[in-house]
């Protein structure tokens, strides 16, 4: 039965309520920085000052249907799916049931609830960080999840003697910051600059992958990974 999961619960086989196909998933709206400046036409636009657009969050709205057999067991539902869905003061992981291969991170931030004597229903609002995001980490190349809409065959884990170029593809609409995860001290060339990072795993802030193709030179011995999950709208 089509549903969702969210704080580690799904919607209908842990509480027996339905998914109406009234959901909405709203696309997030562009945040853009406009100014006017004198003695030029229209405005100047610095969305794009710091390398890339950004969003604002994005809304996910739920109607739920609950059915009951008298209002006391009406209610005892009601509230545990209150609990349920208001029960965390942060950003959850949500899985909609028609895209398994992703999730948002979303709060739900309004209950509406509507009594119909022993039935009711319930418009649930989650306020959701604007991307989806990958179930999977890119380079997990498995047959049984692949998205070939969607999914690129890719590998991001290395074995280096030495020296090696190698290319990464991020499908992301945003650029990625991946977690870096070697076996000893590499150094990473990319786009002219130079990263050292140390045995273990790691991030940097100023090393990310762009959005598509990604030409990287590593130097070192052992493995080294780029482990990312890819972003889309």
């Amino acid at each position: 039965m089509y549903g969702i999961t969210f704080n580690n619960k799904h919607s209908f086989r842990d509480f027996n309520i339905k998914v109406l196909n009234t959901r909405e998933i709203k696309t997030p709206s562009k945040r853009k920085i406009l100014e006017t400046i004198p003695f030029f036409n229209g405005d100047y636009d610095f969305s794009n000052l710091y390398g890339g657009t950004t969003y604002d969050n994005r809304q996910l709205v739920y109607e739920l249907i609950v059915r009951s057999s008298n209002q006391q067991q009406l209610e005892y539902k009601r509230m545990n799916i209150e609990n349920w869905l208001m029960g965390t003061n942060e950003k959850t992981k949500l899985i909609d049931d028609n895209t398994p291969n992703f999730y948002y991170l979303a709060e739900c931030i309004d209950l509406d609830f509507e009594d119909m004597y022993v039935n009711g229903t319930i418009k649930a609002t989650f306020d959701a960080y604007p991307f989806r995001i990958g179930a999977n980490y890119e380079g997990n190349n498995l047959w049984d999840n692949f998205n070939f809409e969607s999914d690129v065959l890719q590998d991001t884990k290395f074995t280096v003697n030495g020296y090696a170029n190698v290319n990464i593809y991020n499908s992301s609409a945003i650029d990625i910051e991946p977690a870096i995860i070697a076996s000893s001290e590499f150094e990473i060339i990319k786009d002219s600059k130079k990263f050292i990072v140390e045995a273990g795993e790691s991030k940097d802030y100023r090393f990310k992958l762009k959005k598509g193709e990604n030409n990287i030179t590593l130097k070192g011995n052992g493995t080294i990974e780029f482990r990312f999950r890819k972003e889309v709208l």
